[in-house]
């Protein structure tokens, strides 16, 4: 039952067997989805830029928490200092 667009850490099971919550790749944008038993799958997040990097469902099944990062690349230029 994994989905080809799974690119997450992980999978986090529903406790009601239902169906599961994982980290899907757009790019290098990830959103939660959510696909149920019979492979009906829904978008639950609709971010455009930054990666998820973990997800976890409270106990009560009511919430999703997840870990979003922005990955920022930096070049600099210095001059050598001679002494």
């Amino acid at each position: 039952m994994i989905p080809e667009d799974f690119k997450g850490s992980r999978i986090v099971w529903q406790r009601n067997g239902s169906g599961s919550n994982y980290i899907g790749a757009e790019g290098n944008v990830g959103n939660l989805w959510r696909i149920t038993r019979d492979r009906k799958k829904s978008r639950l997040t609709g971010f455009k830029d930054r990666w998820i990097d973990d997800l976890a469902i409270s106990p009560s099944g009511k919430f999703t928490a997840i870990v979003r990062t922005k990955l920022q690349n930096d070049v600099v230029l210095t001059q050598n200092q001679t002494h």
